[in-house]
Formats: structure tokens, C-alpha cells, sequence
């Protein structure tokens, strides 16, 4: 439901702006919403993952988030059955020329010179074309406006692929005195990918030896603005979700 409110505000929002609105008035559902925004469309691909649909339970629960539209697909990956049409699909490694144009698409680098063409070769070899590597180093040299054919990964790992570019990035954060982003990004990762914002406003109390609300522009001391630094760093996603 979060991916679906997501999107909801993200698509659907964007282009009917009073969306909410008549969602409000009209008593209706923000699946129902989106699912009707897919089936406007056509060539599209949502892929469910981490699922596990054993029981006719669960593929009712499931179903309900599943448009259907012509030349279309719904993938399931980590599933045990599929759902109505969706067809299994294998999701290779990213070829080195689509990595390279995926990091220069996330650096708005739209004609790169041979000099930033090979740079971006190199890089994403280094990072094994891992999408979520080239988003992490693409922040991190857009943050510091750093150009391409300058930047060099030093690996913080035996293994120089997600984790050192991770591992930079934070040591970036400290180094640059966010030390309460650096704080927050540890106190995420232990809960886990998706933390409600709420719960983090209500266990900062209890933080004694622990800042995780910073400041800017000498104003108060504010989480959100500690959620700033992490995106700008590509670190973390805020989804904000709107009550049924």
C-alpha cells in the first residue's frame, strides 16, 4: 500500500491535482485510484517484489493492487505463483553501455564528451552496473559538484562494489559534520527500509546521548531538515502518506 501511495501522489496527484480531493469526497480508495491511472495507459511494467502468494487468500489480497491493460505486464519476483497474466521475466545485469547511460541520465550530463564517456565506463564497471551504486555515486558527485572524469571511488571494502560506495558516502557525512544525518542513517538501517516518520519524532525524547535533528540557517534543531542532508546524499526516500 505505501508503493501504491507513493505513486498515488507522485502520478496521479501530478497530473489531477485535485485527485485528493475527490478521493475525499467521493469515499473512494487511492489503489483504486492508481490502478485506474495504469489501466489509462499502456506499456507498462510494475514488478511485485519479495512476494509470497500461497494460499487463495493471499491471491485476493493480492489482486486487488493488479491493473490490467493491454500491452502491459505485472511481474511477481520472489513469488511462488503468479498472479492472473503476469509472466516471469529474468532481470539481467545491466550492460556496461546502458550503466554508463543510466549515470550520465542521473548526472544530467545530456552530450558527454569522450573524456566523461570513458569516465563513466569506468566507474560503472567498478560498481558492477548495480542501479542502486550508480544512484548512491551520482547523488554523492552532484552534491559536491564534482566533475565526472575527476571523480575517483575509493573502495572501503574487499569487495569495491555497493558497500564501499556506501561506506564513502557516510564517512562523506562525517567529514562534513552531519553528524546527526550520519546518526539517523545508522538508527534507519537497524529498524529496517520502511520507518514511519512518526515513530521517529516520538523516540527522539528518548535519544539522551543521540542528535538526530539538525539545524539550518540558525533556525531550530529539525528532523526534516536531517532528512534533507540523507536525500541529498542519496540515502534515504520520504514517502508522505495521506490518510483514507
Amino acid at each position: 500500500e505505501q508503493a501504491y501511495e507513493a505513486i498515488f501522489q507522485k502520478a496521479v496527484v501530478r497530473e489531477s491535482p485535485n485527485a485528493s480531493t475527490k478521493l475525499n469526497e467521493n469515499g473512494g480508495s487511492f489503489i483504486e485510484s492508481v490502478k485506474a491511472w495504469f489501466e489509462s495507459r499502456q506499456e507498462w511494467l510494475i514488478v511485485f517484489d519479495g512476494l509470497t502468494v500461497n494460499t487463495d487468500a493471499d491471491i485476493t489480497e493480492l489482486a486487488k493492487f493488479v491493473p490490467d491493460s493491454r500491452n502491459s505486464r505485472q511481474s511477481n519476483l520472489a513469488s511462488k505463483q503468479r498472479l492472473l497474466r503476469p509472466y516471469a521475466i529474468r532481470m539481467p545485469v545491466l550492460k556496461q553501455d546502458d550503466a554508463s547511460k543510466l549515470l550520465l541520465k542521473e548526472l544530467h550530463i545530456k552530450k558527454p564528451s569522450p573524456e566523461e564517456t570513458n569516465a563513466a565506463n569506468k566507474l560503472v564497471r567498478q560498481i558492477d552496473c548495480l542501479p542502486l551504486a550508480i544512484n548512491a555515486v551520482s547523488h554523492r558527485i552532484n552534491d559536491f559538484r564534482e566533475p565526472l572524469v575527476r571523480y575517483t571511488m575509493k573502495s572501503f571494502s574487499t569487495n569495491p562494489k555497493l558497500e564501499g560506495t556506501y561506506n564513502q558516502i557516510l564517512d562523506d557525512l562525517q567529514r562534513l559534520g552531519h553528524m546527526e544525518a550520519w546518526s539517523l542513517i545508522n538508527i534507519l538501517a537497524f529498524f529496517g527500509p520502511h520507518v514511519p516518520v512518526e515513530m521517529l519524532h516520538l523516540g527522539v525524547p528518548g535519544l539522551q546521548d543521540v542528535q538526530i535533528r539538525s539545524t539550518e540557517g540558525g533556525g531550530k534543531p529539525e528532523l526534516n531538515v536531517t532528512f534533507g542532508t540523507l536525500m541529498r546524499h542519496g540515502q534515504c526516500q520520504v514517502l508522505y502518506v495521506t490518510a483514507d
